[in-house]
C-alpha cells in the first residue's frame, strides 16, 4: 500500500518493468498533473499490448513512511493502482 495526496493505493513493485505506471482512474482521483504525448505501445506482464497517451509528471507518493518521486505512464491496470519499476 502507498499514499498519493492522502489517497491510499495498491502498488506492485516489479523488477522487470521498464516503466512506472498508474491506473487511469487513480490519476484523476489523486489530482496529479497529466501531460499528453504521442501514443506509446506498452507490453504488459501477460504479453498484451496497451496504449498510453498520457504521462504524469513527477509526483510524490509514500510507502512505509518513505517518500518517493517518480514519473508514470497512464494505462489501464487490473488489480493494482500503480506499478513501480525497481532495478
Amino acid at each position: 500500500m502507498a499514499m498519493i495526496n492522502n489517497y491510499q493505493i495498491i502498488v506492485l513493485i516489479d523488477s522487470k518493468s521498464t516503466y512506472n505506471f498508474i491506473y487511469l482512474k487513480i490519476e484523476i482521483k489523486v489530482e496529479i498533473y497529466i501531460a499528453l504525448f504521442e501514443l506509446m505501445g506498452v507490453k504488459i506482464a501477460n504479453c498484451i499490448r496497451v496504449l498510453s497517451e498520457r504521462s504524469c509528471s513527477y509526483h510524490k507518493f509514500i510507502i512505509q513512511g518513505f517518500q518517493f518521486k517518480i514519473q508514470t505512464l497512464v494505462i489501464q491496470l487490473g488489480v493494482c493502482n500503480m506499478v513501480i519499476k525497481i532495478h
